[in-house]
């Protein structure tokens, strides 16, 4: 067998299985999920932390169109236009 082949083989044996699974705060459950309902969250977030929150809402609306979900979004890029702007965390 060749070492391409090899290869090819090896990487198809290495799939990935990757779930998608975002849950929209209850803001009536605990004072963290009132918080994270109102994205008040995202100022405790590092840099990283806030840019990954962002890539999981953005994965969790090309799956579910849900109009918090839309506002996540657009809370965390508010919140990363002001730290670029300088108020950082």
């Amino acid at each position: 067998m060749s070492r391409q082949r090899a290869r090819t083989q090896q990487s198809i044996k290495a799939e990935t299985e990757i779930s998608v699974n975002y849950r929209i705060p209850n803001p009536l459950e605990s004072l963290e999920q009132a918080q994270k309902f109102d994205h008040q969250d995202l100022l405790d977030l590092d840099t990283l932390d806030l840019w990954r929150e962002g890539r999981r809402v953005e994965t969790a609306l090309a799956f579910h169109d849900r109009n918090w979900l839309i506002e996540r979004l657009a809370a965390v890029r508010r919140e990363q236009r002001e730290r670029e702007r300088g108020r950082c965390r």
